[in-house]
């Protein structure tokens, strides 16, 4: 079980009318008050947390049942954040980084970064195993990238994201329900209008805080 952060974005910088309202995950209350939005767009509304449990992970996600409900004013909700994102490997400079992740790199040029950089240091038989490049070899390389802390990203408790990846910006939101009915791009990232009254159901898929990282 870990605790993770969250941060609910709202969308349409509708937030100038003043709202309030609740939000509830697995079941748990973890936040009740007034929507803090000051008309700008993707501005911060609400932030909390909630126990997570990693061992649920499935394909390094754990979906999360989500209720809010609006008792006075008007948001438009779509946007969770979620800390534990993943930044690049701090142990890399930009240079170093450069060229570990570009895919035309030989694995000599690779190598010759991750014998400056890996903690502990690697042993010749690391060194010989990591020059191979075939996929029988895959899991090995992979297992020595991750013991010697050479992956490209790593996850980052006090860093918020949307999805898996960096490069994937979306919340991943599962069956969205207004008020018990399916409303227009519910299944997308648009922004869905909830006013006084309005109960906003939806399951989002977060990326695990144990998750694999990236190699």
């Amino acid at each position: 079980m870990t605790i993770r952060q969250f941060k609910l974005i709202e969308s349409q910088g509708i937030g100038s009318i003043p709202s309030t309202g609740t939000i509830t995950m697995n079941g748990t209350p973890v936040f009740e008050g007034t929507f803090l939005n000051n008309g700008t767009l993707n501005e911060l509304v609400a932030n909390g947390s909630v126990y997570v449990d990693n061992a649920l992970a499935i394909n390094n996600y754990i979906m999360v049942p989500m209720t809010m409900t609006v008792t006075s004013g008007e948001i438009w909700v779509t946007l969770f954040q979620w800390n534990y994102a993943q930044v690049k490997n701090p142990i890399y400079s930009d240079e170093q980084w450069a060229i570990v992740t570009n895919p035309e790199s030989t694995a000599a040029h690779r190598l010759a970064i991750y014998e400056i950089v890996a903690v502990p240091p690697l042993t010749d038989a690391d060194k010989i195993m990591l020059l191979t490049t075939g996929p029988d070899d895959a899991a090995s390389r992979n297992t020595i990238i991750n013991t010697h802390g050479l992956t490209t990203y790593v996850q980052d408790s006090t860093q918020f994201g949307y999805g898996l990846d960096p490069e994937v910006c979306d919340c991943n939101r599962t069956n969205v329900l207004v008020n018990g009915v399916e409303p227009p791009g519910a299944n997308t990232n648009q922004g869905i209008p909830i006013s006084t009254g309005d109960v906003f159901t939806a399951t989002f898929m977060v990326f695990a805080s144990n998750l694999r990282p990236n190699i």
